[in-house]
């Protein structure tokens, strides 16, 4: 007796995720915050995340739409349409963490929303309370920008095996 050889494929819809962080050093803060009326902004050099361009624009004293005592700040992509999320934290010398946001929501960044960010990021006592060692603010800006998801066309079964886990495990492979 013969027997039938099964011919199986699959396919396999799977994204990439590119992570990277830039850290924004203000040193000099108490000077720089005086220095700074509300609605002006302090910009971050330009740096790269997933073949993008980014980079923070921070006020010290707010925007002009922020409630008072509180402190904004936005990414911005350089150009192009990409979609991503982001965390910023603010942190001492000594790492200690001050403050942290996260986008809520993956965030499609284009030509017409080219930045998203925090108005009341965070209040300016909490900066002002003496906790910063030598008067120096770090913004950690961590960037995930996620790339188009692709179509896999699966032709060997042990890899998708390897993608499924434990689900393939009373699956026999030759």
């Amino acid at each position: 007796m013969v027997s039938a050889v099964e011919n199986v494929t699959a396919s396999m819809i799977t994204v990439e995720e590119v992570t990277g962080s830039h850290l924004f050093i203000i040193e000099k803060y108490s000077t720089i915050q005086k220095l700074h009326a509300k609605g002006e902004s302090l910009e971050s050099a330009t740096f790269d995340v997933g073949g993008y361009g980014w980079y923070l624009r921070y006020y010290p004293n707010g925007d002009k739409n922020t409630k008072a005592g509180h402190t904004s700040i936005y990414l911005h992509l350089v150009r192009g349409n990409v979609t991503a999320y982001f965390t910023v934290t603010v942190v001492d010398k000594n790492g200690k963490e001050l403050c942290k946001s996260r986008s809520s929501e993956i965030i499609k960044f284009s030509f017409w929303l080219y930045n998203w960010g925090f108005p009341s990021f965070v209040r300016k006592s909490v900066l002002e309370s003496g906790d910063l060692k030598d008067d120096c603010v770090i913004i950690k800006c961590t960037v995930t920008v996620v790339k188009k998801p692709r179509l896999e066309i699966c032709r060997d079964l042990r890899r998708l095996g390897d993608a499924l886990g434990n689900i393939w495990s009373n699956i026999k492979f030759s």
